[in-house]
């Protein structure tokens, strides 16, 4: 994690005066999606089930095409006019959908599909926003998985309080060792700031649906301090395999929360604390777990 953190921060401090003239602070911006932290897309992703290409920017103008969720654009530019949807403020984005050229709100964009199977794909995008007056209070996040362009699992999450929407990734944990769990989604977020700060929000698939479990979080500031709290799934993955930078792997059926605060102290020498919580996931919750 503090490799990763110490990647970001080279990644994102250099140009966050920059991101600073082009993103918004109090609305969702298409501009602020990025594939490595500076390049603006050049391709997206329909979220939606489905959406109208249109002719102009502008939802009242007519329809070039029918997209479907899943559906890859090519992205042209960016127009300079906003629309306001569900409290999501973004532009109009010029695309290319085969061979047809057109418009798509940029709310019905996201930057990523996931192949969770053959047969089947993980989508993200943010929803909704709720605000008081101009300040934005809450932003909603959804992941959809869906086969042959029709969605066939879905779930709604808040994602954060009173913090702009920012970088957002999905990443796929395959083979958990959950009873019922057929996998494990994490949508991680990380704020355009050098005071890097993170979440992680974890979501697990059944046969019948996606269930939100909860989140963590993490921040960090060039080198003075990082704290964090994630949790760690137990998987198929070899002992040599398994990646995570702490002494202890989870079984079977049990889930460790991984807690950390590292930071100078008064005598300017690092300190390193973690803490680790286990919990045994039985009848389809997380329960404190203390070893007989």
């Amino acid at each position: 994690m503090k490799k990763l953190l110490n990647l970001l921060l080279l990644a994102v401090c250099p140009f966050a005066v920059n991101a600073q003239e082009t993103v918004s602070t109090e609305a969702y911006d298409f501009e602020s999606w990025t594939q490595d932290w500076r390049d603006p897309l050049t391709e997206a992703f329909i979220i939606a089930d489905a959406c109208k290409l249109r002719s102009q920017p502008s939802s009242g103008s007519e329809m070039v095409a029918k997209l479907l969720i899943g559906d890859r654009v090519k992205v042209l530019a960016v127009s300079g006019t906003d629309t306001t949807i569900n409290g999501i403020q973004s532009r109009w984005i010029h695309v290319e959908a085969g061979k047809k050229k057109g418009y798509v709100w940029g709310g019905l964009l996201t930057n990523q599909v996931l192949k969770v199977s053959d047969t089947t794909s993980a989508i993200w995008g943010i929803t909704r926003i709720v605000r008081e007056g101009d300040t934005l209070v809450d932003y909603y996040a959804s992941v959809r998985i869906f086969s042959h362009r029709q969605i066939i699992k879905q779930t709604e999450f808040k994602v954060s309080h009173a913090d702009q929407p920012g970088y957002g990734e999905l990443v796929l944990i395959r083979n958990p060792l959950l009873e019922g769990v057929k996998h494990v989604f994490v949508y991680n977020t990380l704020a355009e700031a050098c005071g890097v700060s993170w979440s992680e929000h974890y979501l697990l698939e059944t046969e019948e649906k996606i269930s939100y479990l909860e989140s963590g979080s993490g921040v960090s500031e060039a080198g003075a301090f990082h704290s964090s709290a994630v949790l760690i799934f137990p998987t198929l993955e070899k002992e040599e395999d398994y990646t995570i930078p702490y002494t202890r792997k989870p079984e079977k059926d049990q889930i460790l929360r991984v807690t950390s605060l590292d930071e100078y102290d008064e005598n300017c020498v690092w300190q390193e604390h973690t803490s680790i919580e286990s919990f045994e996931w039985k009848e389809g919750r997380m329960n404190p777990f203390c070893r007989d």
